[in-house]
């Protein structure tokens, strides 16, 4: 038994006409494949949060040496202890949080969960509207 059984044609081939395969090589971009994918992780384990990124600015007067050092997932700053009066930290952090599986790929935003929840309500169900009773 097949989930669109007794479905009309039309319904069927409005159904395929979003199906992720259609994109080739790179349906790992498609909304309704990453949708799926974060349905079945979350039936099998928590969602997968795997990273969180942040920002903060930090304003130094001319003249304090600052020592920097850059890795892959962030900065060390190093500055002198004695010229911290004239040191001011800024923090407006701007928290960028990851679900998915970074393992396999898959980096998803709050932004993407949006984007996928505008597909899917703007596009995908008003095509279907029509074939439901």
């Amino acid at each position: 038994m097949s989930a669109t059984d007794g479905w009309p044609v039309a319904a069927i081939a409005k159904v395929k006409d979003f199906q992720p395969y259609t994109l080739g090589n790179s349906y790992k971009s498609h909304h309704l494949w990453k949708l799926n994918y974060l349905w079945n992780l979350d039936k099998h384990r928590n969602m997968a949060l795997h990273s969180i990124q942040s920002d903060t600015i930090f304003i130094v007067a001319k003249g304090i040496p600052v020592e920097e050092w850059k890795f892959d997932d962030g900065t060390t700053v190093k500055i002198p202890l004695s010229a911290k009066d004239k040191v001011r930290f800024n923090p407006r952090p701007t928290i960028q949080v990851f679900f998915g599986d970074e393992e396999r790929g898959i980096e998803m935003t709050i932004e993407d969960l949006g984007d996928m929840y505008d597909f899917v309500s703007r596009e995908v169900v008003p095509a279907l509207l029509g074939f439901i009773p």
